[in-house]
């Protein structure tokens, strides 16, 4: 049996999916300030990449 791992996409598009903690997010891992006004959150359905359903994006 493998193992399950819905749950972190769920987990993860559940913390992500406000625009204040992505604000946070980003400036972490661009080093670069930016307003939370300026985020747009994408959900993109249905769409794979080699087997990986990519379902969010900022």
């Amino acid at each position: 049996m493998g193992a399950q791992r819905t749950y972190k996409d769920s987990l993860f598009r559940s913390i992500f999916n406000n625009r204040e903690r992505l604000k946070h997010l980003y400036e972490a891992l661009s080093g670069r300030e930016i307003e939370a006004k300026d985020i747009r959150i994408n959900t993109l359905r249905g769409t794979f990449f080699s087997g990986i359903k990519n379902d969010i994006s900022f």
